[in-house]
């Protein structure tokens, strides 16, 4: 079985969610940071342009989220920071996290039970949003 690992990130910055492209390299540092390379070219010619770049580096204001490797009921990927709604059984909406050993669902309590990620993928979890961009899907959930 082959297991995907990627990742997105959110710019502090900016305040969006960044999904890297194929024209773009990031690169995490021994230090955790993320830093985003970017060629300094002195020529334009295609022909010798590897020959006369120098690698430069830009640290991103960001926070990295992981793929867990699952999809939502709807095919969607699910990531860390993800705020998924369970429709089977439940009428619960939680923050997707890595815990001990699993992808799980946060709770408040510590404590408390926590479903891991692939018992709610049978329960009906789908993607409603993030962390960062609906945070409030939380609060109304309280």
């Amino acid at each position: 079985m082959e297991r995907k690992i990627k990742f997105r990130v959110w710019d502090e910055d900016r305040k969006e969610i960044l999904f890297p492209d194929r024209g773009t390299r990031y690169a995490i540092s021994l230090n955790g940071t993320i830093e985003k390379y970017i060629p300094r070219c002195q020529s334009l010619y295609a022909e010798d342009w590897r020959a006369n770049c120098e690698a430069h580096f830009i640290t991103l204001n960001v926070v990295l989220m992981q793929f867990t490797g699952l999809q939502d009921k709807n095919g969607k990927d699910i990531y860390e920071g993800d705020i998924v709604k369970l429709t089977q059984g439940h009428n619960e909406i939680q923050e997707v996290e890595w815990g001990t050993c699993l992808w799980r669902l946060k709770e408040e309590d510590e404590d408390a039970y926590h479903i891991d990620l692939a018992t709610a993928r049978v329960l009906g979890a789908m993607v409603i949003g993030n962390i960062y961009d609906n945070p409030e899907l939380l609060k109304e959930n309280k």
